[in-house]
């Protein structure tokens, strides 16, 4: 899906602060070039740097460990970034020592204050050592540089326009810690300079990165509409993240129909439909009226041409079958939601720094790290066994998932709802959804009733014979959507060329 095509912004403010005080870099972007772990190494070889600085996420730590392992050691290592801060604040001073053995140092939180003099003066230890910066935060982001984004090839432009949350914020999610004292913003002017420098560079689609970036309250959602206005003057389209309660308060004062033609999607933090679910996510918003509350939102972002993508998180802990049968009738009932399978499949992540890593570690079902990340066992065994299923039939179901978020985005990028290939792409939505949902509740009631090994078999071939079938007709409903538009992006086109039709698969 085409956000996995971004570059990290991170390393982009990491270089750009190291540079500002005078200190020469090398960017080697991972995303951006698409480089494996050998090239990685062979280049750090080549440019031979005396220090070498990562940004660590959870699936790159083994990675990471590699790449300072096979280069030689007279070079500083540094790891920071939101996994490094909290998986090092979890350790004991042994255990730290032992896990960062191959790093030099760990810097823990925001870098553009401190960050520069301390890696001026930094001499190599006998042991790693931890650096704790959480609370030295850039209180005004207009200090923050304005990246000309002249330094990366993705046809993506990435842009921060505000970090942070709420500050008591929910309980999956590592945001309210890294930045503790709530959500902060650049203002309007001070964004619009580097909205420039993204039009000048040739970009025109934008993914903005912000956590929330229509933020709390009725001056942010305003701050967020201008920057709005000054995209659609600029002609940039946007995919921006935010919640249901702002988009709701949008269409309430009548600023939605703001966003049309500039913004194509929108991460709607849903989370799920089930009050009960959202009480075991820790999920901290009006629990009783957000099921209302969302479907609203949805509603007004399909009335004003916006297209919807759902932060959904099916699976927990401790999940049962109930909640999820309740959340799947939702997302099959309204506006086919159902059509993406990763809505369905989507298991809670359990990471340092949250509230559910300190709930759930040390508990015997939770929580074991391995291959990159935190599994755990549902308490439910039904529910185990339901996973389980959808599991076995993930290869394919990410195909079609691929297909159709690309189709949704070149359709809304485009405003071509009202075209012949618009009511194809409605045609092939809803036939997903129904074919997602059926599978779902056969799933379901076979785990329930511990169905033959037969039974299972022959749902998992349905299912993979059917997706098949769909591939060709997405395939298609794309190549007519790009004969119409005006805004294509290529990279993704260039991907789904690569799939087959899956008339040859077995």
């Amino acid at each position: 899906m085409n956000w996995l095509y971004l570059t990290s912004p991170g390393i982009h403010y990491l270089r750009t602060a190291l540079e500002l005080n005078g200190i020469k870099t090398v960017l080697i972007d991972k995303v951006d070039k698409n480089l494996t772990t050998d090239e990685i190494i062979q280049i750090l070889q080549n440019i031979n740097p005396e220090i070498i600085l990562f940004n660590q996420f959870y699936s790159t730590r083994e990675e990471i460990k590699q790449i300072c392992i096979s280069f030689p050691k007279n070079a500083i290592r540094g790891i920071g970034g939101h996994d490094a801060t909290f998986h090092s604040m979890t350790l004991s001073e042994n255990e730290f020592s032992q896990q960062y053995s191959h790093a030099d140092f760990v810097w823990q939180g925001e870098i553009e204050n401190g960050f520069a003099s301390f890696i001026r003066n930094f001499q190599k230890k006998d042991s790693p050592v931890c650096v704790n910066n959480i609370n030295n935060r850039v209180q005004d982001l207009n200090d923050l540089p304005v990246l000309k984004h002249d330094n990366y090839t993705s046809e993506l432009a990435f842009l921060v326009t505000s970090r942070g949350c709420m500050s008591g914020g929910c309980d999956f999610c590592t945001t309210p810690n890294f930045y503790h004292d709530g959500w902060r913003s650049r203002s309007v002017a001070h964004v619009s300079h580097e909205l420039r420098n993204i039009k000048a560079s040739g970009r025109f689609h934008i993914n903005i990165t912000d956590d929330n970036f229509l933020g709390l309250g009725e001056k942010d959602l305003m701050r967020g509409v201008d920057i709005i206005r000054r995209c659609g003057e600029e002609g940039l389209k946007l995919f921006i993240m935010t919640s249901v309660e702002q988009i709701v308060k949008a269409d309430r004062l009548g600023l939605l129909k703001e966003f049309k033609g500039t913004v194509i999607k929108v991460f709607l933090g849903v989370e799920n439909f089930n009050p009960s679910a959202l009480r075991k996510l820790g999920k901290k918003v009006d629990i009783e009226n957000h099921t209302y509350n969302s479907l609203s939102a949805l509603n007004e972002l399909y009335d004003n041409g916006i297209s919807p993508h759902l932060g959904y998180i099916n699976f927990n802990p401790e999940t049962s079958c109930d909640e999820i049968e309740h959340s799947a009738h939702f997302l099959h009932q309204h506006n086919h939601e159902a059509s993406l399978f990763n809505y369905f499949y989507t298991k809670m992540g359990i990471f340092e720094g949250t509230k559910h890593h300190e709930r759930y570690t040390g508990r015997k079902d939770c929580i074991d790290f391995h291959g990159g990340n935190y599994s755990y066992e549902f308490h439910d065994r039904n529910t185990a066994a339901v996973f389980a299923l959808l599991t076995m039939v993930l290869d394919h179901a990410r195909l079609i998932d691929f297909l159709h978020f690309e189709a949704t985005h070149l359709l809304y990028m485009n405003q071509l709802a009202e075209t012949s290939a618009g009511k194809k792409y409605i045609e092939l939505k809803k036939r997903s959804s129904e074919q997602n949902y059926e599978f779902f509740i056969n799933a379901l009631e076979i785990s329930r009733k511990r169905g033959s090994l037969n039974v299972i078999l022959d749902l998992i071939d349905d299912y993979k014979r059917k997706t098949r079938r769909m591939i060709p007709d997405y395939k298609k409903l794309i190549q007519q959507i790009v004969g119409i538009s005006t805004h294509i992006l290529r990279e993704p086109l260039a991907y789904m060329d690569k799939i087959d039709t899956g008339e040859s698969w077995q």
